[in-house]
């Protein structure tokens, strides 16, 4: 489509009209049988053709790889064309009407994807530091339970405790 359009704008320049045979935006500006080229001097040319390189140059790589193969042929019907007021005929031949579109949408784009694994790394951090802290607990727990149960047996043991108890 854009290089059409820069086809379009170009001939719109040289003849006025636009002859291009493919995606015409209005049929008023559509060139007739007889069409003449504008006078144009050599340099009102070299820019009106560097203005069409810089159009079709700024058209993105798939529009300038896709290619639709057309043919156009002009028959003589033989008819009184005085007779025949309005009389048009558009013949339309399509081989392959399949189209096949692909999309990929990325589930994560690059700044999703780093906030994720932030959080999911910030999460298990955090919940091995709760788990360390809490084993620290209980082994400083158990530790002072040891002690103090230690320390009950020595006292209960102690010979001066049975000097105390008679």
């Amino acid at each position: 489509m854009c290089l059409e359009m820069c086809r379009g704008e170009f001939s719109k320049e040289i003849f006025g009209c636009n002859a291009a045979l493919t995606m015409i935006s209005s049929p008023i500006d559509l060139c007739y049988i007889s069409f003449n080229r504008k006078n144009l001097s050599s340099k009102s040319l070299r820019e009106i053709k560097k203005k069409r390189h810089n159009c079709i140059q700024n058209c993105k790589p798939e529009c300038l790889k896709l290619h639709y193969k057309h043919s156009l042929t002009v028959r003589d019907l033989n008819i009184d064309w005085a007779d025949s007021t309005d009389l048009a005929e558009i013949t339309i031949s399509v081989k392959n009407t399949g189209v096949i579109i692909l999309r990929h949408v990325p589930l994560y784009g690059s700044g999703e994807i780093f906030s994720h694994i932030g959080g999911l790394v910030g999460f298990w951090l955090g919940v091995s530091v709760f788990t360390f802290t809490d084993v620290i607990e209980k082994l400083c727990q158990k530790a002072i339970h040891w002690k103090k149960s230690l320390r009950m047996d020595n006292v209960q043991n102690s010979p001066t405790s049975e000097i105390h108890l008679d």
